[in-house]
């Protein structure tokens, strides 16, 4: 099989995910995270190592800032940085 039709075949099983039963669904998910380790290079396992931690933070300021709650006020428009930034008085580099 080449990489095509693995990246086909594995478009495919997203959308069917619902349709997996559990056992499935694991063992997609362990060949997957395998697939992940093969084919991280140094750079990327560095970064996710380095930056792993750093999610959990960035998360907790967002919602701490109630950004997602500007962000829905939208109503499905789009708003960029500026706007969630001057909407929560906050700094835009903060909120990038």
């Amino acid at each position: 099989m080449g990489v095509l039709e693995l990246v086909d075949a594995i478009n495919g099983f997203v959308e069917s995910s619902a349709e997996l039963k559990e056992d499935e669904r694991v063992q997609l998910l362990s060949a997957c995270k395998r697939l992940e380790n093969a084919m991280e290079g140094p750079r990327e396992k560095l970064l996710k190592i380095f930056y792993g931690p750093h999610q959990g933070v960035a998360l907790q300021l967002a919602i701490d800032m109630e950004l997602f709650d500007a962000a829905d006020e939208a109503k499905g428009q789009e708003i960029n940085l500026e706007q969630l930034a001057a909407k929560k008085q906050a700094d835009q580099f903060l909120v990038g």
